[in-house]
């Protein structure tokens, strides 16, 4: 439960420093990807908290989930792990913008 806490916590602080403004009337203020694939066992708890975050900031955010799956090979999204989130094209926790997946 703790270590839950601290995560979901970790995530809004990251969430608002990025530059996240609040919600207004004009509709969401940032747009979020949210990569994903078919059987990743960690996506449910990940959306939760990013879900939890934003609505613990104030933030509205249209969340777009991306399977990366359904990419082409060469788009550099199927080279992070799943899940990730994506606020502004860059990855939340710091990491550099990967190369495409190898081939399967």
């Amino acid at each position: 439960m703790i270590r839950n806490q601290i995560a979901g916590a970790a995530l809004l602080l990251l969430l608002v420093t990025c530059g996240a403004p609040p919600s207004s009337e004009a509709g969401p203020s940032m747009s979020i990807s949210f990569l994903t694939r078919d059987g990743c066992a960690n996506t449910p708890v990940m959306r939760e908290r990013l879900d939890a975050a934003l609505a613990a900031a104030g933030v509205e955010a249209a969340v777009i989930a991306i399977d990366v799956a359904s990419l082409d090979a060469d788009d550099a999204l199927t080279g992070y792990g799943t899940p990730t989130v994506l606020v502004g094209g860059f990855d939340l926790f710091g990491a550099p913008t990967p190369r495409p997946a190898a081939p399967i």
